[in-house]
């Protein structure tokens, strides 16, 4: 039988040798790296006896794959790697990836118990990837990363996506010391009550201006900050300094995005209830917004999340709404306290008349429901006009103020008091 130890030293050594060999007679080398897809799943419903025989007969297919008898070991807990010599081109990568995919993922009979699994791939090839056996090892885990990504059953190493995860990598690390150094900013957006003018909490929103001069928004720094392992300390940073300098405003209170990832943090909760204390707001004068994309992929998983928020007094908001996925099923189990209009309905309404027919009833459907509407987005007049009528609640857009300084927002607050 195959063994089944782990010897990931011992393979490179291997491939090592195989690459010296293709160098001297010209030939291209291919390499594959496997991994068991939900293999914890395995052991914790069938046992982890059972994932070891899975394991051990996986090592054995991927040893009888091909009639050269390529190299193959177990590279990791859940993870196998495949040396193919002498093929014929690179372009056959996605034929060796399919093929280990139908061999190595057919079911297993344990005892009277059929156990269902599959595997993913990242292939590379040398010489047209890499040179030597660990940067072409690295590039086939990266490849696998790009098929685990796509949720694709194999992937081949692509020039470009290798050098779009460097630069996401570079941005990862660039943020990270962006925080730690504290050059992050917040700054706000105004909001109006559409009958009367009076200003309303903004929503806060975060600012990185580089020595460049770029300026960087929160679509592209929260994930990055978030992947690169410190989104719980961004929450934090966010948190405490919205609190803090919302204590200026009047009792306005602030509006806060909390991305789905740092909602579902085992310290949520704990982190926005010490903030409250910290700064002496009462939980009525934080709203937390989350996106109606976190409510499509999964509402009961969200409401799980919201429901202690909502025990704590915070008000909870749902952000660009009306152009995702979020049914009328869901929206009758929302408990929120209002729904923002997502910008590129609100832009259309004015000139669209089935779009305006769509805000009409989604206005009158939160109202229903006992939740405010915020059209977001408003840049002129008729647009506030046209919302005016269907009874939306608030206006935030750049006819009402672009975003602002903490400073430049406190002189617009005693401006539209």
């Amino acid at each position: 039988m195959t063994s089944t130890l782990i010897d990931r030293a011992g393979f490179l050594a291997a491939l090592d040798q195989q690459l010296e060999v293709a160098r001297e007679d010209g030939s291209i080398l291919g390499l594959a790296v496997i991994d068991v897809r939900d293999f914890n799943r395995i052991n914790g419903v069938y046992g982890f006896a059972a994932g070891d025989l899975v394991l051990a007969e996986i090592a054995e297919r991927l040893a009888g794959i091909s009639r050269k008898s390529p190299v193959s070991r177990r590279v990791g807990a859940n993870q196998f790697a495949v040396i193919f010599s002498g093929i014929a081109s690179p372009e056959l990568l996605p034929l060796i990836g399919s093929r280990i995919v139908r061999t190595a993922s057919e079911s297993l009979l344990v005892g009277a118990q059929e156990i269902v699994f599959d595997v993913q791939v990242g292939l590379a090839a040398f010489p047209n990837d890499a040179w030597n056996a660990e940067q072409l090892y690295f590039l086939a885990e990266q490849a696998l990363r790009l098929a685990k990504r796509d949720n694709a059953a194999y992937a081949v190493h692509a020039p470009d996506e290798l050098q779009r995860q460097k630069a996401q990598w570079k941005q990862e690390l660039e943020l990270g010391d962006a925080l730690a150094g504290n050059e992050l900013q917040l700054w706000y957006q105004p909001r109006i009550a559409i009958a009367d003018g009076v200003a309303e909490r903004p929503e806060a929103l975060l600012r990185w201006f580089q020595e460049s001069g770029a300026v960087s928004s929160p679509e592209r720094m929260v994930p990055a900050i978030e992947q690169g392992g410190r989104g719980a300390e961004l929450a934090r940073w966010v948190l405490n300094t919205a609190l803090r300098q919302s204590r200026r405003w009047s009792g306005l209170g602030v509006s806060v995005n909390v991305s789905s990832i740092a909602l579902a943090l085992p310290e949520a909760v704990d982190t926005l209830n010490s903030a409250l204390r910290i700064w002496n707001v009462p939980p009525e004068g934080l709203t937390v917004e989350v996106g109606e994309h976190a409510l499509a992929r999964g509402a009961e998983a969200c409401e799980k999340q919201l429901q202690p928020l909502r025990e704590a007094g915070i008000r909870i908001a749902v952000d660009g709404f009306g152009t995702g996925n979020c049914s009328l099923s869901q929206f009758k189990s929302l408990r929120v306290d209002e729904i923002k209009i997502d910008r590129k309905l609100v832009a259309t309404a004015a000139r669209s008349p089935a779009d305006r027919l769509l805000c009409e009833h989604l206005i009158a459907l939160a109202h229903g429901f006992g939740m405010k509407v915020v059209a977001v987005g408003i840049e002129d007049e008729p647009t506030m006009d046209l919302f005016r009528r269907l009874g939306c609640d608030s206006a935030q857009g750049y006819l009402v103020g672009k975003s602002m300084s903490d400073e430049d927002f406190l002189a617009w607050t005693r401006a539209n008091a």
